[in-house]
């Protein structure tokens, strides 16, 4: 009976409980809905909308704005701005901005969708540019903002939803104790990412516009604009220098103050300087590329000690690893580090070799802190170690030239070793080797961002692989070759001979770098080479080759045939059939000034290695290129 009472008790309080459950639940859906329709918003209309504020001013009713522009408004349920929309003089929409807010009302993006024809400039005449604002009824604009809500991406979309061309805004603040300076960095590229050119907005404390530098694609100045304000006369001196910083224009034009809602400072300065002339210094020095480097070589010996031989030719290989920097001597910052050496040597007059892995420690000295005319993407070196080897010890020094391919980690050159060996053939002997090869390399860790900087619009949105193919196939020179062998040496021309040509391709790209007047540019090969036997009873000489190296262009320094006609030094590594080889020669090439056609002419010289011998032999070549880069810009112009 007592168990009785008290279940029943129980189930008392659990349907006051309940009730209490359901009213509450009734009573503040009640509540959500009255407030729901107290916050429902009906259009307001205002003369002024900052779209990176998020502000609106000068509420009004529709009345007022006969044959004025104005905006009108609609907020969401939650009393956030949903929509803006622009209308012209006669009533007519322009543009719309559409906003998405998150969820505690802080932050937002937006898209704007454009009513009318025109031009982007519209929206803001500092950002945007001529170049690239082209906008049609229907078009769309997808924007992504920083924190404090001004564009980092604006991707222009048409009608069908197809991206047509797109903005990238990078922001930096420059301070000292007198001024402190903002710059905007606005690029603009086409839908397949090519660069169309850049302008630099110089604002003095956030608000006044001080210069505007405009650049083309290839990041070459083409015009300046300057504004001195004098606000006791309430007028602006508007300069406009040329490429070249000749004064083209200047005239006065009224006074304009910045808008209220603009952006000042709201960081401490810093340790920049900004000199007289707006000309903005350099804040931080980066002394490397990266703080660490990895790279991997491999290549053949060409030269050897007295007791070893080249009967054989085995490649040798290492690994080279250091952080950068990390020791200095006398005022010169050196990096110590670690490099691991593999070898198959044999030894003369012996059917033995050395064989084996090496260990040393290897200090390097960057030639670029020297020599500062060397390309910051550009890495040459000198490289001193010592250590272990299988059976001795040993001095290595090597030398490296190599190019970094920003803002990838990744890092590709020529390397060159020597070996010195001693107790390595038997004890107190010394011998060694040296050689050539090729090195694939990484950067590990944090990359300079000043090095960087010119990429981040690619590597930002993930465009990177995507723009460097797109480089790659859009701006090389194709060129396809027959190859004539006119020398064999002994070893070959004993057993073999040339009836017919060889036929080939050469990829000249353009990844490139500038040293001085000379240029380099990356260069690929493919040989398909066949010798006949002379006996018949030996099988045919044949394979093909794929080479890898660099074209060293000295048009700049040999003026004879101007741009037309384009003088070069080729050197390549890679392989043969038979080993590893090498190339070098030179290269004339012919240019037609309204085609995209070349011919190119060269002399060659072929070596690698064949059984157990260093041999090749010499051609003269010719062959027909297509440029894609000046194919791609006559498609463009039709």
């Amino acid at each position: 009976m007592g168990n009785s009472i008290k279940y029943n008790n129980y189930w008392i309080i659990y349907i006051f409980l309940f009730s209490l459950f359901f009213f509450d639940f009734s009573f503040s859906q009640k509540i959500k809905k009255k407030k729901k329709l107290k916050t429902a918003s009906k259009p307001q209309y205002f003369s002024y909308w900052n779209p990176y504020r998020r502000v609106l001013e000068g509420k009004e009713s529709r009345d007022f704005f006969i044959s004025k522009e104005f905006y009108e408004s609609k907020k969401n349920k939650n009393g956030k701005i949903k929509f803006v929309t622009k209308y012209d003089t006669n009533g007519n929409k322009v543009d719309t901005w559409n906003l998405l807010w998150d969820r505690e009302g802080k932050r937002s993006e937006y898209s704007i969708y454009f009513h009318q024809n025109g031009r982007i400039t519209r929206l803001d005449s500092l950002l945007f540019s001529h170049k690239l604002s082209e906008v049609k009824k229907g078009w769309t604009a997808k924007v992504k903002s920083r924190k404090d809500g001004r564009p980092l991406r604006f991707d222009i979309y048409d009608a069908s939803g197809i991206r047509y061309y797109f903005y990238r805004f990078h922001y930096n603040k420059r301070s000292d104790k007198l001024l402190s300076m903002e710059t905007i960095q606005c690029s603009y590229f086409r839908d397949d990412s090519t660069l169309v050119g850049r302008h630099i907005l110089f604002m003095e404390n956030g608000e006044w516009l001080r210069e505007i530098h405009f650049k083309n694609a290839d990041n070459k100045k083409e015009k300046i604009i300057k504004y001195d304000v004098n606000l006791e006369k309430e007028e602006t001196v508007k300069t406009v220098l040329d490429g070249d910083g000749r004064e083209v224009e200047s005239r006065i034009i009224q006074l304009s103050y910045p808008d209220k809602f603009s952006y000042r400072f709201e960081w401490k300065p810093d340790t920049i300087m900004i000199v007289e002339n707006i000309t903005i210094e350099k804040d931080t020095s980066y002394e490397y590329i990266s703080p660490v480097f990895l790279s991997y070589w491999s290549g053949f010996p060409l030269v050897y000690g007295s007791a070893l031989s080249n009967e054989e030719i085995f490649p040798y290989s290492g690994f080279f690893f250091a952080p950068r920097g990390n020791m200095s001597f006398r005022g010169n910052e050196y990096s110590l580090g670690l490099e691991l050496i593999s070898y198959k040597i044999p030894i003369s007059l012996s059917d033995e070799y050395i064989d084996g892995i090496g260990l040393f420690a290897a200090v390097q000295y960057n030639l670029n802190h020297t020599f500062k005319w060397i390309p910051d993407n550009i890495e040459a070196a000198l490289r001193l170690g010592g250590g272990m080897l299988q059976f001795g010890n040993g001095l290595s020094f090597s030398t490296s030239f190599g190019y970094h391919f920003l803002p990838t980690r990744y890092y590709m050159g020529i390397y060159a070793n020597s070996i010195l060996a001693f107790d390595e053939v038997e004890n107190g002997k010394t011998t060694g080797w040296a050689g050539l090869g090729f090195s694939l390399g990484a950067n590990l860790g944090e990359l300079n961002p000043e090095l960087i900087k010119s990429y981040k619009d690619f590597w930002e949105d993930d465009l990177l692989f995507f723009s460097y193919l797109k480089k790659l196939f859009t701006k090389s020179e194709l060129i396809y070759i027959k190859d004539k062998p006119i020398i064999l040496e002994d070893n070959l021309d004993d057993f073999y001979t040339s009836n017919s040509g060889l036929n080939g391709l050469k990829i000249r790209t353009p990844f490139s770098a500038k040293i001085g007047i000379i240029d380099f540019n990356l260069l690929m090969s493919y040989l398909d080479y066949f010798f006949d036997s002379k006996t018949g009873r030996d099988p045919n000489f044949k394979g093909q080759a794929i080479l890898l190296g660099i074209d060293i262009n000295f048009n700049n320094l040999i003026k004879f045939g101007g741009k037309q006609i384009s003088k070069s030094l080729v050197l390549e590594f890679g392989s043969f059939h038979s080993g590893l080889g090498l190339t070098t020669g030179f290269d004339i090439d012919y240019y037609f000034s309204k085609i995209p056609i070349n011919i190119n002419t060269y002399g060659k010289y072929y070596g690698f290695s064949n059984d157990q011998v260093f041999t090749g032999w010499f051609s003269l070549g010719i062959g027909i290129g297509i440029d894609f880069e000046k194919l791609s810009s006559k498609e463009k112009n039709k």
